[in-house]
């Protein structure tokens, strides 16, 4: 009998929904950002998204600071659509997060977090 993979206790869509979660407990404002098509149910294909290619999964605003939220689990990596998205969001003066997970975003938006880790 072959041993079972174990089951990831985040996935994407979990972690998603609790990093909104936060923002918003913080008094900030955060959404989830549809980047895919959309089903024609009339000419039966599948219509492109009109999204930048690369976007980040979630966009919000917190104490006046832009966010844009990348959200990755497991082995999932970054494409080069989404480091050009995240180079471009820097330099506009954006905040750009990678986040693997909810520390991932409470280090970032914490300022005294990471005061205490530089």
């Amino acid at each position: 009998m072959k041993a079972k993979k174990p089951i990831s206790k985040q996935s994407a869509n979990n972690l998603t929904r609790e990093i909104i979660a936060l923002i918003t407990a913080k008094g900030g404002f955060a959404t989830r950002v549809n980047s895919q098509g959309q089903w024609d149910p009339v000419r039966k294909v599948m219509r492109k998204g009109t999204t930048v290619k690369g976007m980040t999964d979630i966009v919000g605003v917190l104490n006046g600071v832009p966010l844009f939220i990348e959200v990755k689990v497991g082995k999932d990596k970054l494409r080069p659509e989404q480091e050009a998205v995240a180079e471009k969001i820097k330099k506009a003066g954006g905040k750009w997060i990678l986040a693997r997970s909810l520390d991932d975003v409470i280090f970032e938006i914490d300022p005294f977090k990471r005061y205490m880790n530089s």
